[in-house]
């Protein structure tokens, strides 16, 4: 453990740095919360765009896992895949627990506002991208600003709340990272094999029975098919960095 708590210090100093800068706005904008929530539902009238409401959920747990299964199982990156599913677990997790002890209501009235867990989830899934193809970083963490924008503009959240989110995000993202990293799972093909089924079908059930998921099962495709024409840029760019490094 305390390897792995040397290493995310070591190699996490740009995400600690980031992601106290995003825990400092959100402290920052704490106050104003409501004044711009008011704001926003002045101009919207209450009625969320669909564009507003596709982007926006972008960032839930469900779409993100998908975007790193199909990575996995079917594009062979193996590493990226098991490492967007390990921050974004993580991070919704942690997210989960976060809401619950702190208790806040959001813009609309409902509970668990505070962090937002899609924002940690896009901010999760951007760093591992950012790792794999840095030439397009700056493309996953726009991606991710925007998703966190919509949750704001949808009544969802505070921008406190997806500052935090932002935040818990990247360093989940660095964590889920390491982790894989110090796998030898990935170094046994067959192991790596039945993994990658297991995921699939766990995947495929998951689909078939969250009935409860907000979001309809057709906003799967923008995602995926957006993240696959990223893959053959980065293909066609000459990219693979080092990653053990």
């Amino acid at each position: 453990m305390s390897k792995f708590l040397n290493r995310m210090v070591q190699q996490g100093r740009a995400v600690w740095f980031a992601s106290a800068v995003c825990l400092l706005l959100a402290a920052a904008a704490f106050p104003f919360d409501h004044a711009v929530t008011d704001r926003v539902r002045e101009m919207t009238g209450g009625h969320t765009g669909a564009l507003v409401r596709l982007v926006g959920g972008f960032g839930h747990g469900l779409t993100v896992s998908v975007v790193f299964v199909v990575l996995l199982v079917l594009y062979g990156e193996e590493r990226t895949g098991l490492q967007g599913l390990m921050g974004a677990l993580g991070a919704g997790m942690a997210t989960d627990v976060l809401k619950v002890v702190i208790g806040r209501h959001r813009p609309d009235g409902s509970s668990h506002s505070f962090p937002s867990g899609h924002s940690a989830c896009a901010f999760a899934a951007a760093f591992v991208l950012a790792r794999r193809w840095p030439r397009l970083r700056y493309v996953f963490y726009l991606g991710a600003t925007g998703v966190a924008a919509a949750r704001v503009l949808w009544l969802r959240h505070f921008p406190s709340d997806v500052l935090a989110g932002a935040a818990v995000g990247m360093v989940f993202g660095l964590a889920g990272t390491l982790v894989v990293d110090g796998m030898p799972l990935l170094a046994r093909p067959r192991a790596m094999f039945r993994v990658k089924v297991a995921l699939a079908v766990l995947l495929i059930a998951t689909l078939i029975v969250a009935h409860s998921w907000p979001q309809p099962l057709g906003t799967l495709a923008p995602p995926v098919f957006l993240l696959l024409v990223v893959h053959r840029a980065a293909v066609l760019l000459g990219r693979r960095p080092d990653l053990d490094g």
